[in-house]
C-alpha cells in the first residue's frame, strides 16, 4: 500500500468515531431543545441535560479530535490544525464541515487577538492589517446585537426560548468579532523579497518583489469584497472601506479567492492587485523601498 493510500485508510478509520460521536451530540441536543419546548422536561432538566451529557461529549469530541489529528500528522510534515480540518471535513458533510472549519477559524482568530498574535509577523516580515472599514461596519452589528439582547430578555415571556435566543444571538456576536480579528491577525505581509496578500486565515496569492513594476495610493469606493476579475488579470482585496492602492507586475502571477462556506475556490493569474490597508501610505513607501 503506497504511503498516500495509507494515510487515507487511517483517516477513514480515525473519521468513524468522530462522526458517532457528533451524531449522538446532534440528537441529543435537538431531543432535549424538543422536549424543553414542549414542555415535557423543565429549563432546569435541560440544563442539567446540557451540563452533565452535552458538554462532557463536547470536551470528549475536541479531545479525540485533537489526539486522532496528532496521530494523522505524525511523520506526514503537516501542521496539526490542517489535519484536525482534513479530519473534520471527512467526519462530517461537505456544507457542514465547511461551516464548523469557517466558524473554528473565526473563534481560533478571536483567540488569537485576545493574546496579541499575529500570523506571519516577525522582524523580517511587516504586517498590514485592513480591519478599519471592517470594524466600523461590524460596530454598528454590536450595537443592534447587544440591543436585541436586551430586548429579548424583556419581552420573550418563554424562558426555553428566552435563553436559546440569547444564546444564539451571544454566539453570532463572537462570530462578529472573529471576522473583525481575521482582518487584524492574518494581516499582508511585506519582506525583503515577498508580499504575502491574505484574506482572513487563506492565503491569496505570493509577489516578488522583484517582480513589482510601480505601486502607487489608488482610492476607490468600490467594491466592497473581494473578487478577482480574470479578463482584466486584476486582483481587488476589497473591504467595505473599498480599495486604496494598486500594484502593477512585470510578469502574472496565480492568485486564488477561497469561499469557505461552500468550499470553492476562484483562481486565475493576474498582473494588477488592487487593494486596501489601514495604513496605505506606510505600506506604499516600503513596498517601494524593496
Amino acid at each position: 500500500m503506497s504511503k498516500s493510500n495509507a494515510y487515507h485508510s487511517r483517516l477513514q478509520r480515525l473519521a468513524v468515531p468522530l462522526r458517532l460521536l457528533l451524531i449522538a451530540l446532534a440528537v441529543i441536543t435537538v431531543t432535549n431543545v424538543a422536549l424543553v419546548a414542549t414542555g415535557v422536561v423543565s429549563l432546569t432538566q435541560a440544563r442539567s441535560v446540557v451540563l452533565l451529557i452535552e458538554l462532557p461529549l463536547l470536551g470528549g469530541g475536541v479531545a479525540y479530535l485533537l489526539i486522532a489529528s496528532r496521530i494523522l500528522s505524525a511523520g506526514e510534515g503537516q501542521a496539526i490544525w490542517r489535519v484536525c480540518g482534513t479530519l473534520v471535513a471527512s467526519a462530517v458533510p461537505g456544507r457542514i464541515a465547511a461551516a464548523v472549519l469557517h466558524e473554528a477559524r473565526l473563534l481560533a482568530d478571536l483567540g488569537r487577538l485576545l493574546v496579541g498574535k499575529r500570523a506571519g509577523v516577525s522582524p523580517s516580515a511587516v504586517g498590514f492589517s485592513y480591519s478599519a472599514g471592517t470594524t466600523r461596519t461590524a460596530s454598528i452589528f454590536v450595537v443592534i446585537s447587544l440591543i436585541e439582547l436586551a430586548v429579548v430578555h424583556v419581552l420573550v415571556p418563554w424562558g426555553w426560548l428566552r435563553l436559546t435566543l440569547l444564546v444564539v444571538s451571544a454566539y453570532a456576536l463572537i462570530l462578529l468579532l472573529g471576522i473583525i480579528a481575521g482582518r487584524i491577525v492574518n494581516p499582508h505581509l511585506v519582506s525583503s523579497e515577498t508580499i504575502e496578500f491574505r484574506n482572513g486565515a487563506h492565503v491569496v496569492c505570493f509577489v516578488q518583489t522583484a517582480n513589482i513594476e510601480r505601486i502607487a495610493l489608488k482610492r476607490s469606493f468600490a467594491p466592497l469584497s473581494p473578487e478577482i476579475l480574470p479578463d482584466e488579470r486584476e486582483l481587488r482585496l476589497a473591504t467595505v472601506d473599498g480599495l486604496n492602492f494598486e500594484l502593477r507586475l512585470r510578469e502574472p502571477i496565480m492568485a486564488s479567492l477561497l469561499s469557505p462556506l461552500v468550499r470553492s475556490e476562484k483562481a486565475a493569474k493576474v498582473v494588477t492587485v488592487r487593494g486596501y490597508v489601514d495604513q496605505p501610505e506606510e505600506f506604499v513607501q516600503l513596498v517601494a523601498s524593496r
